[in-house]
């Protein structure tokens, strides 16, 4: 789940936390995605270490440190930028904007303007021939984002970054004036321990996303005649709000045997009567056929190529 760094973001992390995500991901400001309009491409949220801090602080207090992978991205660009996150509780970091520009910055000496990477998303004719550049390029600048990491490493003792992860007495305020401003205590708060003692360590319990009780294991357990044999089967299974996702999981056992050509249409029909969860019928694979009688949540047949 990627959550916008803002203020309050951590209570929000405590939430998609407690609802068995994996991994959350905190973007600051910084950087920009080209899926975004453009009034939002820059400068949506607050930086990302205020995000990642309070994220950090609302887990460690609640106990739910230990439940999810925590990422971080928004213009990460060195060495430093990656301790500095990791300080602050982060396990994963993203590349995107430097590392897509690592092969343009090669030749930015020989570029005409237009052809820069500020204006590289509209750049004119023939500048796929005028720019040559190498995945080796981003390879490279990645060899030089970790030895600048393990400056950094060596320079405040650690041997290993998850030595490093959630250890933010070894940062300190940088002060440049003692006016007392709002941006100084918004330091001084990313920088609070997140617990006397805290509880949990970073990946340290798995989740419990339920999936023994899932609506799918016993479609897969009564249609393995099915799936091994190709031999059709009719199926008639109750159905509850609380099923979400019926038929991903089986689908995902037929592709696991039978690739994307999936099975003989209609060699697993099943049928179900009462309320269905959100995306009943999502992402079926090629030979399953359910019907409902009653009622569905949102997203019937998500993904699915012939979903009605």
């Amino acid at each position: 789940m990627k959550l916008v760094a803002e203020v309050g973001v951590g209570t929000v992390a405590a939430g998609v936390a407690k609802a068995h995500a994996d991994v959350i991901l905190i973007s600051g400001y910084d950087g920009g995605t080209g899926a975004s309009p453009i009034s939002s491409i820059r400068h949506a949220g607050v930086p990302w270490e205020l995000g990642l801090s309070e994220t950090q602080q609302v887990w460690s207090m609640n106990d739910l440190r230990s439940r999810v992978r925590l990422q971080v991205d928004g213009k990460l660009q060195t060495g430093r930028d990656v301790a500095v996150a990791a300080l602050l509780g982060a396990e994963e970091f993203g590349f995107a904007t430097t590392a897509a520009s690592s092969p343009w910055m090669h030749h930015d000496a020989e570029m005409p303007t237009e052809h820069l990477p500020g204006g590289r998303g509209d750049a004119g004719p023939g500048t796929s021939q005028e720019i040559q550049g190498q995945p080796e390029h981003v390879i490279n600048f990645l060899f030089y984002v970790a030895e600048d990491l393990r400056r950094v490493m060596a320079g405040l003792g650690f041997r290993k970054l998850d030595e490093m992860i959630g250890r933010v007495d070894c940062l300190i305020q940088r002060r440049t004036s003692n006016t007392g401003r709002p941006r100084d205590r918004l330091v001084l708060c990313a920088l609070q321990p997140a617990d006397a003692e805290p509880r949990g360590t970073p990946l340290h319990a798995a989740q419990d996303h339920g999936l023994d009780d899932a609506l799918d294991g016993k479609l897969i357990e009564q249609a393995s005649e099915a799936i091994e044999n190709l031999t059709p089967v009719s199926l008639s299974l109750p159905i509850r709000n609380v099923h979400r996702t019926v038929g991903a999981m089986l689908s995902g056992e037929i592709a696991r045997r039978h690739g994307s050509a999936g099975l003989p249409d209609d060699t697993i029909r099943s049928s179900s009567t009462d309320c269905a969860g959100q995306s009943f019928g999502a992402f079926l694979a090629k030979g399953v056929t359910l019907t409902l009688e009653g009622e569905a949540n949102d997203y019937v047949g998500k993904g699915s190529p012939a979903a009605l």
